[in-house]
């Protein structure tokens, strides 16, 4: 099982609350909703309580565990629970895959890459042909296009860290 909370507090992250912005979340377990691969902090029971009578209402998009897109679930949406995280599915076809194998879904398999913290890593501007100013990014070796195929990290997109 990820434990969210304690991947934030080692990061020194801080948030609001997720449903009043005047307050500060508490980063703790017993504070946090987990919606597919979404974390929701909240300042108070109250306020995740609130959150949890109507999730489909507060949540926002969320990205699909089998499909990988992102959508907007409705009342009615497919569902499944999983080691205390709430997943909604895009379509019965998908939630009944991911009920075949959970384990390969649960997470969502991006990673922070190490390489992205280091210096050179910035976007530059160049003037493109017959064009106003264009911006492209300086990517290390290990990011572009094609990193994919080459065994590169790839694009960058964060995961929390599995505790077991």
């Amino acid at each position: 099982m990820q434990d969210v909370p304690a991947y934030v507090r080692r990061k020194g992250l801080q948030f609001q609350d997720y449903l009043d912005a005047r307050k500060p979340a508490v980063i703790d377990a017993e504070h946090c909703v987990r919606l597919n691969y979404e974390a929701y902090f909240f300042a108070d029971a109250w306020e995740r309580e609130r959150f949890l009578s109507d999730p489909v209402t507060y949540c926002g998009l969320l990205t699909d565990p089998i499909s990988r897109r992102r959508f907007r679930p409705t009342p009615g949406a497919p569902r499944a629970e999983r080691d205390g995280v709430t997943y909604y599915f895009e379509s019965e076809a998908n939630r009944l895959q991911f009920e075949e194998d959970p384990a390969t879904y649960r997470l969502p398999g991006w990673k922070m890459c190490a390489c992205l913290g280091r210096r050179g890593y910035r976007t530059a501007s160049r003037r493109a042909a017959g064009s106003s100013i264009a911006s492209r990014t300086s990517y290390p070796k290990c990011h572009g296009p094609s990193s994919r195929s080459s065994g590169g990290c790839g694009p960058s997109r964060l995961e929390f860290p599995s505790t077991s």
